[in-house]
């Protein structure tokens, strides 16, 4: 729910990038995804402990400071790619953008220490935030998305010898840029 937009965001920028260039675009969409992936099955137990049936202040206080560490380890993922040329500057967009949620993310942690229940933690100014960061990251990858469904127009080239495999590549990938 809440930490899963932040994994979304971490997929995106897991795509978006370093200074860019020397990723085939195979490459990268590869990468983001299996750290989107790693990112996103990590996320998925801080949800729960944070929403699930069983939630309790404790292990929802916990959840909040692990969505950190797993946004740090997304992160820092994301500014190892090398993008494509075509994707550097989206890929610039979205770890500026992944910067801010781990900003608002870093406030929430700070926070939830001094909360009296799971509802004040989720209800609090500081999870707002960070739902609201992760709405833009989420528009971001969004857009590398859409830039990387376009490549499937270029299997018609696929064939042609005599034209450069990058500008003929085309990539399927699911980022999972949906809000939760």
């Amino acid at each position: 729910m809440l930490i899963r937009s932040v994994a979304a965001v971490v997929v995106t920028g897991l795509l978006l990038g370093a200074c860019g260039g020397s990723m085939s675009l195979t490459e990268y969409a590869e990468a983001l995804e299996a750290s989107g992936a790693d990112a996103s099955s990590r996320f998925d137990r801080v949800n729960a402990a944070l929403t699930g049936p069983d939630a309790n202040l404790a292990d929802a206080q916990s959840a909040v400071k692990e969505g950190v560490v797993i946004g740090n380890d997304l992160h820092a993922d994301l500014r190892a790619l090398d993008p494509p040329d075509e994707l550097a500057d989206l890929h610039e967009v979205l770890l500026e953008l992944h910067r801010d949620v781990l900003a608002a993310q870093q406030e929430w942690a700070e926070s939830v220490d001094t909360a009296q229940s799971v509802i004040e933690i989720l209800d609090s100014p500081q999870a707002q935030a960070t739902l609201s960061s992760n709405a833009s990251a989420l528009a971001a990858c969004r857009r590398i998305q859409n830039a990387l469904d376009q490549t499937a127009a270029r299997v018609v080239f696929d064939d042609v010898p005599w034209l450069p495999s990058t500008l003929s590549e085309t990539i399927e990938v699911a980022l999972g840029c949906s809000s939760p």
